[in-house]
């Protein structure tokens, strides 16, 4: 596959992008809103290149590419694996000092929390979350969570052994105006700050439904006690973090997670080229029938995008067309369903679908599509031998490309199509055909349990 071939490969899509060198050397991280577009870039002849690409491009064998979901979740990614190899090209990076961060002095018995411009080494054990793009919109959050999480906001050492002096403490404005709990006046426990602390902790990593059924929980513990201040406290927090007016998406990206992205984009990548698909599927919806002898039969549907799931788009079909056993019409009902929505909204429809079964249901699949006049790059993956069905026509247009793959180290096709267990691809497909199937099944046992305590008709006699 020639250059020109593989830069058409790359998503249209935010993320980062790894230069190697023919020694497998990582010697240039840099980040995308769109990896096609900035990627082809550095090979366009009529652009002037600087002295630094001049030097670099004769030396990349090999370009990576992570797909992120959005382009600040690229820049905390690029930050993270610049700091992780330290590329001989990143100089600009080698610091870390251009985006703020959130500090949270964790070393502290009181910890604060406030913006860092850059990582502060005299601070003992403190975390660091970000960095951020935008500094006025994280100096706004943190004003708001400095409201919603009152930490204290002063710069005194306060410790057991250094209490603060009185008199300081009673002209604190932070204490009047009750932002600050006041650790240094004993009227908070050590304890109940560290749970302050630990919500912080559970924002700042994105795990915002978690911090909510913590703080409900907290809520109802209070309102048993007859605590209804405290529960009223709780009960305002909870409400600011449902109607937050302006945040950052501060879901942090870990060094561990930094393995499964590079597998979830090889697999991605790996489908465009086993399937011959005009782009990389970043958008992938896969459908599933769950039913007990034909009775409360149900269809799942659940989308994948950029390989992880979007659960706000999944949705679930309760079968009105079909009366018996037969997962074919199912599973027919269900995406007619479904695409029929799609082209009356004019949505745009997914890059990929996959289906839970084998032949006979991507037949059925394939023939309901054209019944909508809708061609579309759509497999199916089977339980048993983990084989991959593909229609005719897309198997077809794959076989001209056999020779390419084999050569790229990707497995000859077959019909159906047998992927080794280690492969990127398969592991993707079986992730998310395994969603579909407990999706589905969740469902049906939903409409189970609800027919199981349904009141008995009352029958009048004659």
């Amino acid at each position: 596959m020639n250059l020109k071939e593989k830069l058409k490969n790359l998503p249209s899509a935010p993320g980062v992008y790894l230069m190697q060198n023919s020694s497998s050397q990582i010697i240039y991280i840099g980040k995308a809103t769109s990896l096609k577009k900035r990627v082809a870039s550095y090979f366009y002849p009529h652009i002037e290149q600087s002295t630094k690409n001049a030097i670099m491009l004769p030396q990349i064998a090999k370009i990576d590419y992570l797909v992120t979901k959005t382009e600040t979740e690229a820049l905390i990614l690029e930050s993270k694996l610049i700091r992780r190899y330290q590329p001989k090209y990143n100089i600009l990076w080698r610091d870390d000092k251009s985006y703020p961060h959130l500090m949270l002095t964790l070393g502290e018995e009181f910890p604060r929390l406030f913006l860092a411009r850059k990582r502060e080494g005299r601070v003992k054990n403190a975390r660091y979350f970000g960095p951020y793009t935008e500094v006025g919109q994280t100096r706004r959050t943190l004003r708001w969570l400095q409201r919603v999480f009152p930490l204290r906001l002063c710069k005194y050492p306060l410790s057991k052994d250094t209490p603060i002096p009185e008199k300081k403490v009673r002209s604190c404005l932070y204490y009047h105006i009750k932002q600050c709990p006041a650790p240094c006046l004993g009227e908070i426990s050590q304890k109940k700050y560290r749970e302050i602390v630990n919500q912080v902790i559970l924002f700042l990593e994105g795990n915002h439904q978690e911090l909510l059924k913590h703080l409900e929980k907290q809520m109802q513990q209070y309102s048993k006690k007859l605590d209804f201040e405290e529960a009223r406290k709780i009960r305002d927090t909870i409400s600011a973090i449902q109607n937050i007016p302006e945040r950052i998406d501060f879901k942090e990206v870990r060094e561990t997670d930094l393995p499964k992205k590079i597998k979830i984009t090889q697999g991605l990548s790996e489908l465009k080229k086993l399937f011959s698909l005009p782009n990389v599927p970043l958008h992938i919806e896969a459908f599933d029938i769950s039913n007990i002898s034909g009775k409360q039969a149900v269809g799942s549907l659940v989308v994948f995008e950029k390989g992880e799931p979007n659960k706000n788009l999944y949705r679930r079909y309760k079968i009105k067309t079909v009366n018996k056993i037969d997962d074919y019409k199912m599973i027919s009902e269900v995406l007619s369903r479904r695409y029929k929505r799609i082209l009356e909204a004019g949505e745009k429809f997914p890059d990929l679908i996959l289906i839970d079964g084998g032949k006979g249901h991507l037949s059925t699949a394939v023939e309901t599509l054209n019944t909508l006049h809708l061609t579309l790059p759509i497999i199916a993956l089977a339980k048993e031998k983990e084989e991959i069905y593909l229609p005719s026509d897309l198997s077809s247009k794959a076989l001209a490309k056999e020779e390419a793959l084999v050569k790229e180290g990707l497995p000859k096709k077959s019909k159906p199509l047998n992927l080794p267990a280690n492969s990127p691809a398969l592991q993707l497909l079986q992730r998310i055909r395994d969603e579909a199937h407990r999706f589905a099944i969740s469902y049906h046992k939903l409409l189970r349990k609800k027919d199981k305590f349904q009141p008995i008709a009352k029958v009048t006699p004659g």
